[in-house]
């Protein structure tokens, strides 16, 4: 693993991002990183712009595991992973490609463009605000619904049945035959696409 801290803004940097440590801890099988900042007492008078400082992080792992992360405003590349997908954004974005296995990802304003190979069990993807672009590759099978708000869209390749309710609305769709787990996606003001 390699991780660089930088200052989280330019306009404002601060001394905070020297006082920012990584942390791995190993349990079993589990392996945990995570980005600390300490804070320090300060007095501000007037305006003062802060922000957290950022870690890039440049991680190399076997291509079979569960992954889970958690994310703060950070951009993400995964590339080749096959088993478990947990990921958690705010305002970030990732790119997976050549994924096989099942994911549970949800993002707030955030982006994520996915690259499926195949689908092994039930997943799903949530976001309130952001986008979502989901790329069916192969022979991949599966049955999908998608639960949205009023503000929310889906753009699909698929054929869809939909149900309408008061300011939301569910569709039901199927990649392939539909032999395969479910995917689930929902969103209150998002934008997926999910597309061959």
């Amino acid at each position: 693993m390699h991780a660089v801290v930088r200052p989280g803004s330019e306009f404002f940097p601060d001394e905070r991002w020297r006082a920012t440590s990584v942390e791995v801890s190993r349990w079993g099988n589990t392996i945990r990183i995570r980005s600390r900042t300490e804070r320090g007492p300060r007095i501000v008078i007037g305006f003062y712009g802060e922000s957290e400082p950022y870690v890039d992080y440049d991680i190399q792992l076997p291509r079979r595991v569960q992954l889970e992360l958690d994310d703060y405003k950070s951009h993400t590349v995964i590339n080749g992973l096959e088993g478990g997908l947990r990921f958690n954004t705010y305002k970030g974005d990732a790119e997976v490609s050549e994924f096989r296995g099942h994911f549970d990802l949800e993002t707030y304003k955030g982006n994520i463009r996915l690259e499926l190979v195949d689908l092994t069990e039930p997943s799903t993807v949530e976001t309130y605000r952001g986008e979502v672009d989901l790329r069916v590759r192969g022979d991949t099978s599966f049955r999908f619904e998608a639960d949205l708000g009023r503000h929310a869209e889906l753009d699909t390749d698929f054929e869809l049945t939909t149900f309408a309710r008061r300011r939301e609305q569910r569709l039901l769709g199927q990649v392939g035959t539909g032999a395969g787990p479910l995917l689930r996606l929902k969103s209150y003001r998002g934008y997926f696409r999910l597309r061959r």
